[in-house]
């Protein structure tokens, strides 16, 4: 019997070896799969396309969806987003996963899986720093009114970038939690505010957020906790963990 010699034919996942047999007017070929399995198919099955493992892809779709069902996401892990390469898993907020990812400036990032694969996040920061820097070239126009709208309009760009893991959810509960200014203790004019700075590239996540008065958050502005008051080191460090804790439990 004629048939068509497939040693060395790759069809999806395997790769042919050697001829198995071809009685019963069946031609069946011994398959490597690349999992280290091996198989031995129809010769019709590889062709018609019917057979592309030795049943490990099945078995990968089968466990994603039942991941996808309890709760638990797509290793993202190797996979690249623009300048950003996902390095390791980071763990999972609100029920949404994070990365750890290494910038091509060298610098690492955690970022929201969702983020990620919408295209949200793609830099540590640095894609949209080097934006920012281009409109904020002053070139004779720096007291203009159109710079002036142009400055707002990308600071609150940035400030959308680098929150993006920030949720109303968040917002309610830490406003909840925290009433007053963890500094002063007033109850009015209260903002939600980074511990570490967002012009340091750091946006809102449970741990990095307290709820500051007018006067507290104006005298903070974009200081880091080292160079505060040790009262309000102490004070404002507190309050940040005590959310963290609160929201992660």
């Amino acid at each position: 019997m004629n048939f068509k010699d497939r040693t060395g034919n790759r069809y999806g996942r395997l790769t042919v070896s050697e001829l198995a047999s071809r009685a019963g007017g069946k031609v069946r070929w011994r398959c490597h799969c690349i999992c280290g399995e091996e198989i031995v198919v129809a010769s019709n099955n590889l062709s018609s396309g019917n057979t592309t493992s030795c049943g490990c892809f099945r078995y990968e779709q089968q466990c994603a969806t039942a991941h996808r069902r309890k709760g638990v996401f797509a290793d993202l892990t190797g996979h690249r987003f623009v300048r950003l390469a996902v390095m390791s898993f980071a763990g999972a907020l609100n029920g949404k996963p994070f990365w750890n990812c290494l910038c091509d400036c060298g610098a690492m990032k955690v970022v929201m899986g969702q983020s990620l694969r919408q295209g949200k996040t793609v830099s540590c920061g640095c894609f949209h720093r080097e934006d920012v820097r281009r409109y904020a070239t002053k070139h004779g126009r720096s007291g203009t009114a159109a710079y002036k709208r142009i400055y707002k309009v990308r600071r609150e760009e940035r400030q959308n970038h680098l929150d993006t893991g920030w949720t109303r959810r968040m917002e309610r509960a830490l406003r909840r939690l925290q009433p007053v200014c963890v500094v002063c203790g007033a109850a009015a004019g209260l903002a939600t505010d980074h511990v570490l700075p967002l012009s340091k590239g750091h946006g809102l996540v449970p741990g990095n957020a307290v709820r500051l008065c007018i006067s507290c958050n104006s005298t903070k502005h974009n200081k880091d906790l080292a160079q505060l008051p040790q009262d309000w080191q102490t004070k404002i460090a507190a309050a940040a963990a005590a959310f963290q804790t609160y929201w992660e439990s």
